[in-house]
């Protein structure tokens, strides 16, 4: 059986640069404890595909392993509201509205679409609506390329400005529910300000 999950707020688990040895990396960090993972869509430095087959195949082992082992009472399942997905979208993805929204409802779909539906309800408990369970965050990666960060910034399309970009991470979250909140790496004071 696996070790308790780490429950100490901000320890999480970064998957840039594990190459070829991401998928074993993510199951043995998962079998010490950790439930929350960042990672990228930008490949060359991530390997957000290999993330999420680790996270569905291990939670499927312990699935089953909690159906065949466990008696209702002896045993903490292990829960999809566990988990603490992030990931990024790359500059050179930032082209329009509709293709931020693809791309985090991909990504979401890749990372955790193994996880149950969540039930959306209401003060007496009656259901609402049900959603995709969401990644916690969803962050744009940078707001434009800069020549040498990565190859596909060469002859990048042109891309939104920040503020665009942000209005269409904001309907990721308010309108298609594929993450729970949104954010931003490598910007710069001037640049959050105006947003």
């Amino acid at each position: 059986m696996a070790t308790a999950p780490s429950s100490a707020i901000g320890v999480g688990f970064g998957t840039a640069a594990l190459g070829g040895q991401c998928y074993d990396v993510v199951l043995l960090a998962l079998k010490a404890g950790f439930r929350k993972f960042d990672t990228a869509e930008a490949d060359w430095w991530y390997d957000q595909k290999a993330v999420g087959r680790a996270l569905r195949d291990y939670f499927e082992e312990q699935q089953q392993t909690m159906d065949d082992e466990c008696v209702a009472d002896e045993c903490n399942p292990l829960k999809c509201d566990d988990l603490k997905i992030s990931t990024k979208i790359p500059p050179w993805s930032l082209t329009s509205a509709v293709d931020i929204r693809k791309n985090a409802s991909n990504s979401r779909s890749e990372l955790v679409g193994f996880c149950d539906q969540v039930e959306m309800t209401d003060e007496e408990g009656n259901v609402l609506d049900t959603r995709p369970f969401p990644l916690d965050v969803y962050y744009i990666h940078a707001p434009r390329c800069w020549q040498g960060w990565h190859n596909r910034c060469n002859n990048a399309p042109k891309t939104l400005e920040l503020r665009e970009s942000w209005m269409a991470m904001e309907a990721v979250v308010g309108v298609d529910h594929s993450a729970r909140r949104i954010g931003l790496s490598n910007i710069s004071p001037q640049e959050l300000l105006d947003i």
